[in-house]
């Protein structure tokens, strides 16, 4: 994740953490429930098709630096086939194979909208989360 920005890892960390507070940890579901919060107002803004090519390009990325999410697939509705068996697969690495995924998600929504409007957005689905722009 050497192209990631450290600020926007710390951003997934954060949101990842902020949809697991009810769970014992960061798992790969929180992961994924950051990925689908940020799939309604991108399919709303840009289209279920442009979301879908975003989520596969991120699960591409984070293949190269977590093998096993080479298993993972976008379905049409943009949410993700094979969780349980990469879940199975890789067990408590799972959780940082989320981190890499949100990451890059976040990463080229930030190269396609710019930083301030990623962060604006995010704030807007995370109102209530307490989240600080650091490295």
């Amino acid at each position: 994740m050497r192209n990631t920005a450290p600020e926007i890892k710390n951003l997934a960390r954060q949101l990842i953490a902020f949809e697991a507070k009810h769970d014992a940890g960061a798992s790969f579901a929180s992961a994924l429930t950051v990925c689908d919060k940020l799939r309604v107002p991108l399919s709303k803004l840009s289209g279920l098709a442009a979301f879908n090519a975003l989520m596969s390009r991120s699960l591409t990325l984070a293949g190269a630096n977590i093998p096993a999410l080479g298993a993972l697939r976008v379905r049409e509705d943009g949410r993700l086939d094979g969780v349980e068996q990469f879940e199975l697969a890789t067990g408590p690495e799972s959780a940082e194979a989320g981190v890499v995924l949100v990451a890059i998600l976040l990463g080229l929504l930030s190269l396609f909208i710019g930083e301030p409007l990623t962060f604006h957005l995010v704030r807007d689905i995370w109102p209530d989360a307490s989240l600080e722009k650091k490295p």
